[in-house]
């Protein structure tokens, strides 16, 4: 698998990941405290997000099984 950063956002990741090795070798306690507790107010986010997908999903699937013919309605209601 391949991440790449764009090149607008290089500088600014090179400063927080320096930053983030900084603090996990002084307060490694902490950090990891602002770490877990991001990780876990990311959950919401997730849930919110997985439910818009799939709700998308679904729409597309339905539109996918009935699918709306412009052709064969109009000759149905020209007979």
């Amino acid at each position: 698998m391949r991440f790449r950063v764009p090149g607008q956002w290089v500088l600014p990741m090179l400063l927080m990941v320096g930053a983030l090795a900084a603090f996990l070798t002084t307060e490694p306690w902490g950090t990891l405290l602002v770490i877990g507790a991001l990780y876990i107010g990311s959950f919401p986010l997730s849930i919110r997000s997985y439910r818009r997908l799939r709700r998308t999903a679904e729409e597309l699937r339905i539109g996918a099984a009935h699918p709306v013919d412009d052709d064969a309605a109009g000759n149905e209601a020209a007979h």
